[in-house]
């Protein structure tokens, strides 16, 4: 029969669900406008809206041919998880036009205590991983950061394999993002790639393996680590690689910890 009055009155709530819920598809259509300023409007507004289940269809915009909105868009997926505004970038005009410390970098370097416990997507971390193979350095340095936020240790193959790639990456300050980031998501599967990387001709780059290694617990680099050592004596090398071992903590290297406790170096001791 016709509906009665109790039904009808539920009407305008149905409409207007029905009604967002077309809007929300119309915003997603144009992340894919051949347009970018409509591709980076539609991005705002779904950051804006922060609902959680937009970081799939924004992890396109990681690969936009645009670098700016590709920027932009690590920026925007991050902010889906992060509990404070960190580095914020000041947009002008059609993208960000003026930015500081990369949003990414600032975040990591914060830790894990920023991050809000939001599941991540596939669609973030492959497109991430994406990103990390652009030709712009910036967009793959920030690519390498935002994926040590967003994706959670231990590193799944994906991440894994897109983190020892950028091991070989021509710009050392990505070298240096991937070996970090691997050390933080505990990418198990990198410890020959790390151990290589010790001997890596960028200073910083030899620094952060050794890092990593220790946070991996990597016993392979046990010998590495120690002839590293062993060759400085002292200095930031040997305080690095003594580092490394001392997060790996393997009984193998006692006698080592144990000549270390009267060290003029207090950091050894």
């Amino acid at each position: 029969g016709p509906a009665g009055p109790d039904a009808r009155a539920g009407w305008p709530s149905l409409v207007a669900t029905v009604a967002a819920q077309r809007a929300y598809e119309d915003v997603i259509r144009d992340l894919r406008s051949s347009d970018p300023a409509t591709r980076v409007a539609a991005m705002r507004a779904l950051a804006t809206a922060s609902y959680p289940e937009s970081m799939a269809p924004i992890a396109a915009l990681l690969t936009d041919p645009v670098d700016d909105i590709q920027l932009e868009a690590i920026d925007t997926l991050l902010a889906f998880v992060v509990t404070d505004k960190v580095a914020t970038a000041r947009r002008v005009a059609l993208v960000i036009e003026v930015r500081d410390k990369a949003r990414a970098e600032g975040v990591f370097d914060l830790g894990p205590f920023v991050i809000l416990p939001r599941p991540v997507v596939p669609e973030v971390v492959s497109g991430l991983a994406a990103a990390m193979r652009d030709a712009n350095p910036r967009v793959r340095l920030d690519a390498t950061y935002a994926l040590g936020v967003l994706a959670r240790p231990p590193a799944d193959a994906p991440a894994t394999d897109a983190l020892v790639a950028a091991l070989r990456d021509n710009d050392p300050k990505v070298r240096v993002a991937a070996a970090r980031v691997l050390g933080a998501l505990r990418a198990s599967r990198a410890g020959d790639a790390l151990i290589e990387a010790v001997n890596d001709p960028h200073k910083d780059v030899r620094l952060a393996a050794m890092r990593a290694l220790g946070d991996l617990r990597e016993p392979r680099a046990i010998h590495a680590l120690t002839e590293q050592f062993q060759f400085y004596g002292s200095g930031e090398f040997a305080v690095a690689a003594f580092d490394g071992l001392a997060r790996i903590a393997h009984p193998m290297s006692v006698p080592l910890f144990q000549q270390q406790l009267t060290s003029k170096d207090a950091r050894l001791r």
